[in-house]
């Protein structure tokens, strides 16, 4: 174990509800309450073009090890547009409540996963998505989306220091100076560390698609979208 997580953990352990010691604690004009004072900041190319960060949480049913329980979306104001818990499609096997924090109580009337599905397109349709490792979140919502609207914020750390993958958690305690996940973990409070980690690291790079964009497959998906908003 590398002496930086080393120091993160040690961290962990002794807190509780504490906050963060002040040694510790980074300050960044970057997740200032008006971000647009920010001076990375650059305004979006269009109107039309806006960011905003999702994160899910997932149970195992018979059918499915990741399935949907619940999903956060929260816009670059760190304001909550959607949190829902959904009815997963198949027989609960395992809830992970150490980690995820769902119990029975909150999908008994959780709504159905079609519901869900529908209002998180809504939300995101036409917009860049930030995530991170938010593969996972898309295929738990059986979403595909364009791969130059999405803005992965472990994929964009791997490629700015050329090193390998990063947990959530580590990373926001090394850009923002802040403890998460000290207990289970929370969709908007994780949602909300990567918006302010995305705002603090990567927005004024000019990012590129990781791989070859198919503009065929790409086309296809947009107009996909339009149809659905008419």
């Amino acid at each position: 174990m590398d002496s930086e997580k080393k120091g993160m953990l040690s961290i962990l352990e002794s807190l509780s509800s504490e906050p963060l010691p002040k040694k510790h604690q980074v300050k960044s004009s970057a997740v200032d309450s008006n971000w647009k004072k920010n001076p990375f900041y650059k305004a979006p190319n269009s109107a039309s073009e806006s960011y905003i960060a999702i994160d899910c949480e997932m149970v195992s049913t018979e059918q499915d090890k990741n399935s949907l329980a619940r999903v956060s979306i929260i816009n670059m104001d760190c304001e909550v547009l959607l949190d829902m818990f959904v009815k997963p499609e198949g027989k609960v096997v395992n809830y992970r409540t150490f980690v995820t924090g769902i119990r029975h109580r909150h999908l008994k009337f959780a709504k159905s996963f079609a519901e869900v599905r529908k209002k998180v397109k809504e939300i995101i349709r036409g917009k860049i998505l930030v995530g991170h490792a938010v593969h996972h979140d898309l295929q738990a919502l059986k979403l595909e989306i364009p791969k130059e609207r999405i803005r992965d914020t472990q994929g964009l750390y791997s490629e700015t220091t050329g090193t390998a993958s990063i947990s959530l958690q580590k990373l926001c305690f090394q850009a923002l100076g802040r403890v998460i996940q000290t207990g289970h973990h929370s969709s908007v409070e994780d949602a909300i560390a990567t918006m302010e980690i995305f705002k603090t690291m990567f927005l004024a790079r000019k990012v590129k698609p990781a791989v070859k964009v198919d503009k065929r497959k790409r086309a296809k998906l947009n107009e996909e979208e339009k149809k659905e908003g008419e």
